[in-house]
């Protein structure tokens, strides 16, 4: 939660890789701003990140985002 940027909290979400890359992503909805009402929502993507032994850091949703991301030949 961050209520300085909007951001309630994250609602259900899921996860990909993206093939043959060492890229997570987790996607998820959240609260619409501004003023969301729980009722309204937009989705949101942030990039996951992990320790060297493999546990999830801290994953803090933001406002902006991440770059695309090509997936496949150009």
């Amino acid at each position: 939660m961050d209520t300085g940027d909007q951001i309630l909290g994250t609602g259900h979400n899921s996860v990909f890789h993206v093939p043959g890359r060492d890229e997570w992503y987790i996607v998820h909805h959240r609260f619409a701003r501004p003023g969301g009402d729980g009722t309204h929502r937009e989705v949101a993507i942030d990039r996951m990140r992990f320790d060297p032994d493999g546990a999830i850091r801290k994953i803090r949703p933001t406002q902006a985002g991440i770059q695309p991301v090509r997936i496949g030949p150009a």
